[in-house]
């Protein structure tokens, strides 16, 4: 019997996956921390390389591998399909825009990543799958159906505007922000 092949899925804004973003120090730190931890033989990562350079990138080395699993940059793949709850205005905050979620792109773009994830976890049995957070659930029951042993989780941070704020329920100091939208002149 063939040995399992285990994936840890991180899911995560992709504003956090490039080099240059705020956060870069603490997700590279992060990313070096669960490559060590789980012994992760190839980070497998939703990548668009007109966002940039991803950090998982420049964590390969001889022993650690990176492949990108994203989706080409084309109009089948495209999610942005409008806003569900009115027409865009500059000048509405964009708090209020409700986007509308493709759902047949999405499958079929989480289609292309579990063939590419299959395809290139043929030779390891460690793998890092990291993608967006619309992904999480529906790409790790994918990935189980396919026969990985698969946990995930999320990463996300609050700006450093943040408060702290003791929970009522809990006790524990929240991070809490508040979003403030950009004006078109």
């Amino acid at each position: 019997m063939t040995p399992t092949k285990n994936i840890l899925v991180l899911a995560t804004a992709h504003e956090f996956q490039n080099v240059g973003n705020p956060w870069e120090q603490q997700f590279r730190e992060m990313l070096t921390s669960v490559v060590n931890t789980y012994d992760i033989q190839i980070i497998l990562e939703e990548w668009n390389h007109n966002r940039g350079t991803a950090i998982g990138t420049t964590l390969a080395n001889d022993q650690l591998k990176w492949e990108n699993v994203g989706t080409p940059s084309s109009a089948e793949y495209n999610t942005f399909v409008g806003w569900i709850n009115n027409e865009y205005n500059p000048q509405q905050p964009t708090y209020l825009y409700f986007r509308e979620y493709p759902f047949e792109i999405q499958e079929k773009r989480e289609q292309f990543m579990m063939n590419r994830i299959t395809e290139l976890m043929a030779n390891y049995d460690k793998g890092l799958f990291v993608v967006g957070m619309n992904h999480l659930h529906s790409c790790m029951a994918k990935l189980r159906e396919v026969g990985f042993d698969v946990v995930g989780g999320n990463w996300l941070r609050i700006p450093d505007t943040a408060k702290h704020v003791e929970c009522s329920n809990c006790h524990e100091f929240v991070e809490v922000r508040v979003e403030r939208d950009a004006k078109i002149s």
